[in-house]
């Protein structure tokens, strides 16, 4: 019995073509790309035929009821992650999805809930935890927030060159309108609550260091936390990138509350 594990990659834009499809090809003795789910039919046949998806299809359902899958990799636009990923608890599935996790409190909520009760991995990519400049930048951070009123951080994202050419990355003008409109299709876009963040207490004692758990910044409990032994064995890629999920958006908000003082 073969220990590859079927994956399929709903969304094939940008974040997928750059990262998570280059770096699943190259585990092939891990993962078996099983299905990629675009609603572009240039962007998914493209992407197919150069990572060898057998199986392209054009919405997250279709991707998610494919044969024998094991768990998804959720690249689509921000207000889609919730219901995408529920949809994929419901269907006994692990997942990994790009952050943000949810844009709403309530999305959030019931993830959690979804999580727990399905026993699954869920995992959302805050891949700077792991970075070194990142982990070094917080290491020499001062000790309180005291007098420190200002932090800019600038990103290099290698998007396109050098490291990209101009027919490496896979476009498409052939996305359906009720998707294209922005980016978020009619049946998941409806008014929200957003996320926000408790204003922590101003004083001098308080700490930038870097967080260790999730209950370090938020008192979620361990909110979704990996999934039992027995299902963080299924898919051990999935649980490497991190067991407090949205531990970053929490203590990022806490952070900037508590060097600049605002809202």
């Amino acid at each position: 019995m073969s220990d590859r594990r079927k994956v399929g990659v709903i969304g094939a834009g940008l974040i997928s073509q750059a990262m998570h499809l280059p770096h699943l090809a190259l585990l092939r003795d891990r993962f078996e790309l099983a299905v990629v789910a675009d609603p572009s039919r240039t962007v998914r046949e493209r992407v197919g035929d150069r990572f060898g998806i057998p199986a392209r299809v054009s919405t997250a359902s279709e991707a998610i009821a494919h044969p024998g899958l094991h768990g998804v990799v959720i690249g689509t636009p921000n207000a889609t992650h919730a219901p995408i990923v529920l949809e994929a608890l419901a269907a006994g599935l692990d997942v990994f999805v790009e952050k943000p996790l949810a844009i709403s409190l309530e999305d959030v909520d019931a993830i959690v809930e979804a999580q727990r009760s399905s026993e699954r991995v869920v995992q959302v990519g805050y891949n700077n935890r792991f970075d070194r400049s990142y982990a070094r930048l917080v290491d020499e951070l001062p000790g309180s927030a005291e007098g420190l009123r200002y932090v800019s951080v600038l990103m290099h994202d290698p998007e396109f060159g050098p490291y990209f050419g101009p027919e490496d990355l896979a476009r498409g003008s052939d996305v359906p309108a009720d998707v294209r409109h922005f980016g978020t299709p009619q049946r998941w876009r409806r008014p929200t609550r957003p996320v926000q963040a408790q204003r922590p207490p101003r004083s001098s004692s308080a700490s930038l260091s870097r967080p260790t758990s999730a209950s370090s910044c938020t008192s979620t409990d361990d909110a979704i936390s990996s999934a039992p032994s027995s299902a963080r064995a299924a898919s051990p890629a999935l649980e490497s990138i991190s067991s407090a999920i949205f531990e970053s958006i929490v203590c990022a908000a806490m952070i900037r509350h508590a060097v600049t003082g605002s809202d």
